[in-house]
């Protein structure tokens, strides 16, 4: 009764329970389509700039959130 004084066309519990069934179906349909990817190596050929600049650029991001 208290829903419908409020003009809400679902509880609040319903609606918690509604939003976690939703999630749940959502990841487990994205877990079925993850692919395990091949494992990339540090060669002589990946620069080594190039992995010192993400790795600034990443460490600066985390710094600021």
């Amino acid at each position: 009764m208290d829903a419908e004084r409020k003009g809400l066309i679902f509880s609040k519990g319903r609606l918690e329970s509604l939003t976690d069934g939703v999630f749940a179906i959502i990841m487990t349909i994205l877990v079925f389509n993850i692919s395990v990817p091949e494992l990339i190596l540090f060669t002589e050929s990946m620069q080594k700039k190039d992995f010192l600049i993400n790795l600034l650029v990443y460490g600066l991001i985390s710094l600021l959130i």
